[in-house]
């Protein structure tokens, strides 16, 4: 493919999941009450075709900033000391 070439998919295609998180919201992570996320946008990963959540932590950190796809952010964990939602929402 040429960098001219026009994209495989077509702009009715694109639609955010509904299933997405509300840009804004606060969210923690299942592993730590002081793991909170603020969610920065939804971006498209033209690069697998998916659909991305953008967030940032909320405690210090090295790194700034964070991607997870929309179905790994929905996911539950099943562990054997912990069975629910990956990220549970704080804030809207």
């Amino acid at each position: 493919m040429s960098l001219n070439s026009e994209p495989q998919i077509k702009k009715e295609e694109i639609k955010i999941p509904e299933n997405s998180p509300k840009i804004g919201s606060e969210w923690r992570h299942f592993k730590s009450e002081g793991m909170q996320y603020k969610v920065l946008d939804i971006i498209f990963d033209a690069d697998t075709d998916e659909w991305k959540v953008l967030y940032e932590p909320l405690y210090e950190s090295e790194i700034k900033k964070f991607a997870r796809s929309v179905t790994g952010w929905n996911q539950n964990v099943e562990k054997s000391e912990y069975n629910g939602p990956r990220f549970i929402k704080i804030k809207d």
